[in-house]
């Protein structure tokens, strides 16, 4: 068990990354924050989709593996900080490539013309969704797991590896919680395909990691958390404002499952 559990927090670069990333999901799901569901709240009332589909498994969390995971990661600081590193590195290429396809989308979806938008550039747009949650699943599992990881500034990594997460943590909700955003138009548009690209998954799953680092950590732990989310270029308080659905009435209506499961 601690064999299989080492070679899957290898570095992500040079193999087969998604998959190994999937296993890890299942190791967790069931686990998370608001992520105790078997399909996503807003496709309850469809027809399901493929059983087999990573997105469709029961949550099923191995307690066990999630120990041995966390053994691992305290005990081994250069393959934590080599494996975190890639976790981030791949969460940065698949939400940037969701975000460069969801403004094609959209630019063909909203031409005169009406242009037909291509059912397997759909598929990899949600593909590339999918995989940035999962990818935001594992973050939020590791910070759980071993939160020194990214807290304990005395480890070499710890502070850039939070200041990574931070910034990333902030392009996300800055693009998905935007009020009529390019994110908000390309869900509204209800395209046969992307129906699991919606506000829930990604959203639960940032502030799976937020409440980790700013509500369950010990006073150091969150003063550093605060410090280095609020200090990033990229932080807007009205992001965190959407996400507890506060402001004006769309954003709360947008975000009532996220603010429901908060409280």
């Amino acid at each position: 068990r601690m064999a299989m559990m080492r070679n899957l927090l290898a570095p992500y670069e040079q193999r087969p990354w998604a998959q190994t990333n999937w296993i890890l999901v299942r190791l967790w799901r069931g686990c998370g924050f608001g992520y105790r569901y078997t399909r996503l709240p807003h496709l309850l009332k469809t027809k399901p989709e493929d059983a087999n589909l990573p997105s469709l498994q029961k949550p099923c969390p191995s307690l066990l593996l999630q120990r041995h995971m966390a053994e691992l990661l305290s005990q081994d600081k250069d393959m934590a900080a080599m494996f975190l590193n890639s976790v981030l590195n791949q969460l940065n290429w698949a939400f940037s490539e969701f975000i460069g396809m969801i403004q094609e989308i959209q630019q063909a979806a909203e031409r005169p013309e009406r242009n037909f938008v291509d059912t397997r550039q759909l598929k990899v747009c949600a593909t590339c969704f999918d995989l940035s949650v999962s990818l935001l699943r594992v973050l939020e599992m590791t910070i759980t797991l071993v939160p020194e990881i990214f807290l304990d500034w005395t480890r070499p990594s710890a502070e850039l590896l939070l200041r990574r997460l931070a910034q990333l943590l902030n392009q996300v909700l800055n693009r998905v919680t935007a009020e009529r955003n390019l994110f908000d138009r390309v869900v509204n548009l209800r395209l046969p395909g992307l129906e699991s690209v919606d506000h829930y998954p990604i959203l639960v799953a940032v502030t799976g990691i937020l409440v980790r680092i700013l509500v369950d950590s010990d006073k150091q732990g969150i003063s550093r958390a605060a410090s280095v989310l609020l200090s990033d270029p990229c932080f807007q308080l009205r992001s965190i404002q959407y996400l507890l659905g506060e402001g004006d009435a769309g954003a709360a209506s947008a975000t009532a499952n996220t603010s429901l499961c908060m409280h």
